[in-house]
């Protein structure tokens, strides 16, 4: 399945953050079942692929001698939930803000900060958007975003065509 680049939706929150200089992407996709924003986001960041999974952990062996936070270190909860809160986990990332259309999580670190909106037009529920804002802190935050961007965008493709193509729920799985 074909994940095309896209704007930001302009209700998005994030576009309080985006200065110059900024990372900024988006991508969506049109789901085959229509499923509530927080069961997409979960489906998004829960249960990851063994190559996404092996990728964070090369990941974190890399940035731990560098004192930054790893996957591991941060709080994490992959139970499906019916209703997310603001500071839950998904996954490994924290819920930041919460509207009707859009699902803000994100981290901060000595490097560099991000945020990660999950987001479906309002109408075309159908339609759901991933977008990354990323803001260096510094010269290893923009080394660190350099190297990685390659296997963020193939990693956000594939979560996107994953969710796109389920033919079922995780309730109807469960």
């Amino acid at each position: 399945m074909t994940v095309p680049a896209t704007t930001l939706e302009s209700f998005s929150r994030l576009h309080e953050d985006v200065r110059h200089g900024d990372f900024l992407d988006c991508f969506s996709v049109r789901l085959r079942n229509p499923a509530p924003l927080t069961e997409t986001t979960q489906r998004i960041f829960i249960d990851l692929p063994v190559w996404i999974r092996g990728l964070l952990l090369v990941r974190d062996v890399a940035i731990t001698p560098l004192g930054l936070k790893t996957t591991a270190g941060l709080p994490s909860n992959t139970t499906f939930r019916d209703e997310l809160l603001v500071g839950d986990a998904v996954g490994f990332l924290c819920v930041r803000e919460l509207s009707d259309d859009e699902i803000i999580l994100g981290e901060e670190d000595a490097h560099l900060d991000f945020k990660i909106s999950v987001h479906r037009t309002p109408s075309d529920p159908q339609m759901i958007g991933l977008a990354t804002w990323v803001r260096c802190k510094n010269r290893f935050g923009r080394v660190y975003l350099k190297t990685i961007t390659p296997f963020h965008k193939r990693i956000v493709k594939s979560r996107l065509s994953a969710v796109a193509g389920s033919r079922r729920s995780h309730r109807e799985i469960r």
